[in-house]
């Protein structure tokens, strides 16, 4: 398996663990403040990545700029989610798994117990397929993992009516370089499949994540496409960031 191969098995790994422990990514962004939330709304205020000072790295202060504005981006998105997951008309069967139709409602749009319960066995899959376990094997055993999930299709649905408001949506295009890219790293269809399969996980259940992770940063852009950063803020990092002139001796 050569390194690029390696990589893109990794980069799957990694979603399909993020799917197998019920975390969703928000706002979708990795390397620019983005982070996994376990289960639910992601918290206002959360502190941002490091980010270097741009003096001597590529890029510079150009390249410092640009992180800084993903950060306020990462904040802004944030605290709008949070202000719609509070709006939201919410409502969760106490049971999701054995209810016959309706697994929970967000403003009337409704997960079918059905989906749900296609969503926990490709749950239970991914995770036997990672650590050699069912989702009983996960932290907090199979009733935690179907609550996370539950929690997490909330979330999704929660976005997926925003993006329809707004006119936000990822299109068949945009999916097939997705999906390209991850297959790049194998020599065939055949190989990239059989991959998946040894780790628990489908190529729909890889494609159905993307564009979920996808529809997330689509509509992050569309949310924070006004927020701009100020020399003065540039300024404060800056003045944050730098060590002390006269460092205390030991």
């Amino acid at each position: 398996m050569n390194r690029k191969m390696l990589r893109d098995l990794v980069i799957l790994a990694l979603i399909a663990a993020a799917a197998a422990a019920g975390y969703t990514f928000y706002p979708g962004r990795q390397g620019a403040g983005g982070r996994f939330v376990e289960g639910q709304a992601p918290p206002a205020g959360a502190p941002p990545a490091a980010v270097d000072s741009g003096e001597g790295a590529p890029g510079g202060t150009g390249e410092m700029r640009t992180a800084l504005l993903n950060e306020k981006k990462d904040e802004a998105f944030r605290e709008w989610f949070l202000g719609a997951y509070n709006r939201a008309r919410i409502e969760r069967s106490a049971d999701p798994a054995n209810e016959r139709s309706v697994a929970a409602k967000v403003d009337g749009t409704v997960i079918s117990a059905k989906d749900f319960r296609r969503r926990l066995d490709s749950l239970k899959r991914m995770h036997a397929g990672a650590v050699g376990g069912g989702a009983a094997g996960a932290p907090g055993g199979e009733d935690d993992a179907a609550k996370r999930l539950l929690d997490r299709m909330i979330e999704e649905t929660l976005i997926s009516n925003e993006a329809k408001k707004m006119g936000v949506a990822v299109t068949e295009r945009e999916m097939e370089e997705v999906m390209k890219e991850k297959r790049a790293g194998f020599g065939s269809e055949r190989e990239f499949r059989e991959m998946l399969e040894m780790h628990g996980f489908t190529v729909e259940d890889v494609s159905e994540q993307l564009g979920r992770e996808l529809l997330t940063e689509k509509l992050r852009e569309e949310i924070t496409k006004d927020v701009v950063l100020t020399d003065e803020e540039i300024k404060a990092f800056r003045s944050n960031a730098a060590p002390p002139e006269n460092p205390p001796e030991r």
